[in-house]
């Protein structure tokens, strides 16, 4: 899973300030949180809260290097939690939650008033929205994936003839079904992936180095390393 802070944004009403952002990298599934604050404790107790205590600890945790997830404190909770706790020096390479992040805060704009101060009065709907709506790299909505199940929104009709099945049935056709979404989209993330790998064979804003001449001993600089040679 991923988890990152966005913001500040406009202060809203009810003193929102920033978003917390946890997406599951398999399902794509977002969990959101308007917060007053970044602070190592903000985001420690988001991560008990809202995401191991509802949703099981997480195999890895990616983060990048601010301050507020590099914190003691923060590493205190994950590592008491038992968390698999990863930073990058790069929030490009949290790419999911970046991409997120960005269609969070587009969403979040069509509907904040002129004074954009009642954002997190909608985060939660927006949040909705995107886990109910099919995502292209996966072919599914990150609802179903997660639950095994289609979402039933305040505007769908239940249908009068759904059948109940016994707990035993349920799980199993549950599994069945978790089991063959998981692996269909595995296969669609790696298809996905080579795809990318095929439209984009460097990465973005890197910059070989240049060719020196014999007799020629120093290159005019400074010169920025290959990306991939970067640590």
């Amino acid at each position: 899973m991923g988890l990152d802070f966005i913001g500040p944004v406009p202060q809203s009403s009810s003193g929102g300030k920033y978003i917390l952002v946890c997406t599951d990298y398999l399902s794509r599934y977002a969990i959101t949180e308007a917060t007053a604050n970044c602070t190592a404790e903000t985001a420690a107790k988001f991560l008990v809260e809202k995401v191991i205590s509802q949703y099981g600890v997480p195999r890895q945790l990616l983060t990048d290097r601010d301050t507020h997830f590099m914190s003691n404190v923060f590493k205190a909770i994950a590592s008491r939690c038992s968390v698999n706790h990863t930073t990058t020096y790069h929030p490009q390479c949290n790419g999911l939650t970046e991409r997120f992040n960005a269609t969070l805060a587009g969403s979040l704009g069509t509907y904040v008033n002129q004074q954009q101060s009642d954002w997190d009065e909608y985060l939660p709907y927006v949040t909705l929205a995107y886990n109910t709506s099919k995502q292209s790299t996966i072919q599914m909505e990150p609802f179903k994936l997660m639950y095994g199940r289609e979402a039933l929104l305040p505007f769908d009709t239940p249908s009068s003839t759904t059948q109940l099945s016994t707990a035993n049935d349920y799980y199993a056709e549950l599994t069945k079904f978790l089991k063959q979404a998981k692996s269909t989209v595995r296969d669609n993330i790696k298809q996905q992936q080579n795809v990318y790998k095929r439209i984009l064979p460097y990465d973005t804003g890197r910059q070989d180095l240049p060719p020196l001449k014999l007799g020629h001993g120093t290159t005019n600089g400074p010169i920025e390393l290959p990306s991939k040679t970067r640590t």
